[in-house]
């Protein structure tokens, strides 16, 4: 019996010290990864921006009139 329990409790020892392993590099995200979002970001914003005014634009980062 004891050595029973022992061993169950070694294995659930195991499994805990596993999953902690794995899970501990699991929110890491390639560069690579990184790279295609920004990429993939970047040709959906199409503003064109217009005149002088108060609003910023978003590519250019300038003050604006109008943005399309």
């Amino acid at each position: 019996m004891k050595k029973t329990l022992y061993a169950l409790l070694t294995f659930i020892v195991f499994i805990g010290a596993l999953n902690i392993n794995i899970t501990g590099h699991s929110d890491q995200i390639p560069t690579i990864c990184l790279s295609n979002i920004e990429t993939l970001s970047y040709a959906e914003s199409s503003e064109t921006c217009y005149g002088v005014g108060s609003i910023d634009c978003p590519s250019e980062g300038i003050k604006v009139k109008l943005v399309y």
